[in-house]
């Protein structure tokens, strides 16, 4: 079978989360090729993706990827053989094991989650932009369940943990309300989906190449109020200084090697000055700018959400141990760091 290994990378790199970190089922950590599509599960995250084969056959998935990415060819035969896989190209022959026990196959979960796919229902057209700007308010760890999710409710969507809360009003609703850890939807959000569907515990997701994003649905209650996102009339507005945006993306390489959702940036207002600070596993790197506020203040935020937030205002407002951006179709409220 010869196939365009620039455009099988491509595919291959959308499926990479769906790839069990520890292979229990061993398959869990494979790309599966079913004849008609390529497809990764880990339990959690079930990810498929058209693609015609002659045969069908499961491999390795990190070393069949790194296997790909090494050849600079532009097409490659691979042949499914005795619990092998053949891979050739112009000086190059490369042999994977592919032999897996029935029991460690998870095709028929995939099989099932599949037959489920029964009745779609649109997405909003700014539904991953919202997923998005919500996302980093999220708890970090999952053990805390319901505050670790974005909530959709109606054309809203909530995040939340004991620091923040943000809050995104769509264009237009969805028909259930859903709760979704925010570690996957930061996944969700790199596929162009168009639909979605429910079955039991799952939601899925439909994109506009025919490809599928499942994920495990957290069957809890999100305890969120309209009412905390309302600025107090005693609050003092202020706002950010022309020029800030590019100050925090400018800073942002120093903490870079750690995952997104765990980056931060710390804005201090002193009352003469806006003071940031970045910190990485190498260092850290502190820029002033001037200003002048009234209250002085202090905050952590992750930098791609602040970049992304004044990109919509650069007002913020102040009030007793708490801040509060509000823009067309955002809100979002945090507790600011009291200095001891």
């Amino acid at each position: 079978m010869k196939v365009n290994r620039s455009d099988l990378l491509t595919i291959l790199s959308s499926l990479r989360p769906g790839v069990a970190k520890k292979e229990v089922p061993a398959q869990a950590g494979h790309f599966i090729f079913t004849g008609t599509a390529i497809c990764t599960f880990n339990d959690q995250i079930c990810i498929t993706h058209p693609y015609e084969t002659e045969e069908v056959f499961s491999v390795k998935a990190e070393d069949f990827y790194k296997m790909l990415n090494g050849i600079s060819a532009p097409e490659v035969v691979i042949e499914p053989k005795k619990g092998k896989i053949i891979v050739t190209a112009p000086g190059v022959k490369a042999q994977l094991n592919i032999g897996i026990s029935d029991s460690e196959k998870v095709e028929q979960y995939i099989t099932d989650l599949q037959e489920s796919m029964i009745d779609w229902y649109p997405v909003p057209e700014d539904f991953l932009a919202g997923m998005n700007l919500v996302a980093f308010s999220a708890a970090k760890s999952v053990a805390m369940g319901a505050l670790a999710c974005i909530y959709t409710k109606g054309n809203r969507m909530y995040t939340g943990d004991n620091w923040r809360m943000s809050r995104y009003t769509m264009k237009a609703g969805i028909n259930h309300d859903l709760l979704i850890l925010a570690k996957d939807a930061l996944e969700l959000i790199k596929f162009p989906i168009t639909d979605y569907c429910l079955a039991d515990n799952w939601i899925h997701f439909l994109t506009s190449d025919g490809a599928t994003f499942s994920c495990r649905r957290v069957m809890e209650t999100h305890k969120v109020s309209d009412t905390f996102f309302a600025v107090p009339k005693d609050a003092v507005e202020d706002e950010f200084p022309k020029g800030m945006k590019e100050v925090i993306e400018s800073m942002s390489f120093i903490n870079a090697d750690i995952i997104d959702i765990e980056r931060y940036v710390t804005v201090a207002f002193s009352g003469d000055n806006i003071v940031c600070k970045v910190e990485g596993n190498s260092g850290w790197i502190e820029k002033t700018l001037e200003h002048k506020s009234e209250n002085p203040f202090k905050f952590d935020a992750n930098p791609n959400f602040l970049k992304d937030v004044l990109g919509l205002t650069n007002k913020v407002h102040i009030t007793e141990g708490k801040a509060y951006f509000s823009a067309e179709n955002f809100d979002h409220a945090m507790c600011l760091i009291v200095e001891v």
